[in-house]
C-alpha cells in the first residue's frame, strides 16, 4: 500500500517497505480472511492491534506491547479495550 507512494515523491530508500535500514511504519489490524484492503478500509479503532512508528512500538494489545518488551507503558481503554500506549524515547 506504501511502495508505490514512496516511490512516486523519491522516499523509496527510506519508507514504502520493511527492509532493513528503513523506517519501518505499521500498524496491524485484527483479522485473518478476507481481502486485506477491504478490511483496513473498514476497520475502526476497535481492530488496531498495534502501531510501530520507525521501528518503535507505539501503541497495541497489552499482549502484543508486552511481547516486545514494552511492559511499562501506560495503560488506556480505546473503544471498549485495553491498550497500552508507548511515549517513551530513546535520548
Amino acid at each position: 500500500a506504501t511502495c508505490d507512494a514512496a516511490a512516486a515523491v523519491g522516499w523509496d530508500g527510506a519508507i514504502g517497505s520493511l527492509e532493513a535500514g528503513k523506517r519501518a511504519d505499521l500498524f496491524v489490524v485484527r483479522g485473518k480472511t478476507g481481502d486485506p484492503y477491504v478490511k483496513l478500509l473498514a476497520s475502526s479503532e476497535n481492530d488496531i492491534e498495534l502501531v510501530v512508528i520507525n521501528g518503535v512500538p507505539r501503541l497495541g494489545k497489552v499482549t502484543l506491547m508486552e511481547e516486545v518488551g514494552l511492559g511499562g507503558g501506560e495503560a488506556l481503554t480505546i473503544g471498549g479495550r485495553k491498550r497500552m500506549l508507548n511515549l517513551s524515547q530513546a535520548q
